[in-house]
């Protein structure tokens, strides 16, 4: 695990000046490590290579995650369900990123919000014709294989295919050798950026 010590001085490194962090400015033949391949770390992937392609930047990046979305109940869930509406399927449609029908689970007209001090009722804004429910993993413990499409799974999939590394294994830390991040992972791995 990373220590509070550890975590302080990766803080302190990247916070410093523009001309004190020259080194981790992005540049061709740069490596990049995204720690988690869930909707965050894909979309990050996708659009960075996008970006670094119409800059002319040759980046590798590497996405640490452990979990295998493509798997039914815990093993392929982050514990939660999503909610994304038409708008967003709409926008990113128009970057290329074409949500699959099968990963639609079902148009909902309003949900309910439940937290520790109470509950809200969401209602579909007027502007959206609707809400779409989606399952983050491949569906619930003892649903039949391949019955339901990963919103996650599509993500990092696609991040995959345009040129992003998946590393399947839970990072651990992250130090500095060298002025430069070093991600030590569960299973023994220890990487170079």
């Amino acid at each position: 695990m990373t220590t509070d010590k550890e975590k302080k001085k990766f803080a302190h490194k990247i916070a410093l000046k523009p001309k004190d962090n020259h080194h981790l400015q992005l540049r061709n033949g740069s490596r990049v490590a995204v720690i988690g391949g869930g909707p965050a770390g894909s979309f990050f992937c996708l659009f960075l290579l996008r970006f670094a392609k119409r800059v002319g930047k040759d980046v590798s990046i590497d996405i640490y995650d452990d979990k295998d979305f493509s798997k039914c109940g815990p093993a392929g869930c982050n514990g939660c369900g999503g909610i994304i509406s038409e708008s967003l399927v709409q926008l990113l449609a128009t970057e290329g990123i074409n949500i699959p029908a099968e990963i639609m689970q079902k148009g909902i007209g309003s949900y309910v919000l439940h937290t520790d001090v109470g509950n809200v009722r969401i209602e579909t804004p007027l502007h959206e014709k609707r809400i779409a429910a989606i399952y983050r993993g491949a569906g619930p413990l003892g649903a039949e294989d391949g019955k339901y499409g990963s919103f996650d799974n599509y993500l990092q999939s696609l991040a995959v295919k345009r040129g992003a590394h998946l590393v399947k294994d839970r990072a651990e830390s992250i130090c500095f050798d060298t002025n430069l991040p070093l991600v030590k992972t569960r299973g023994g791995g220890i990487k170079n950026l």
